[in-house]
């Protein structure tokens, strides 16, 4: 697929397919905190890209 050939999509579209891959998660058989896990980090990185959720920069760990 070429750059030209992407089409942008719009939050409401991410949100659809997050809605879709809870849907198959949920279905799946995974463990519970397996669920949890999966669906938690993807939701977090949608409310990102929505700008719902603002990450501080740390300080790193000195060696």
């Amino acid at each position: 697929m070429s750059a030209h050939d992407r089409e942008a999509w719009t939050i409401d579209d991410i949100r659809r397919e997050f809605e879709r891959y809870s849907a198959l998660v949920n279905a799946a058989d995974l463990a519970p905190s397996t669920k949890s896990t999966y669906l938690a980090h993807a939701d977090r990185f949608v409310r990102w890209l929505a700008g719902e959720v603002h990450i501080a920069p740390g300080r790193r760990p000195s060696a």
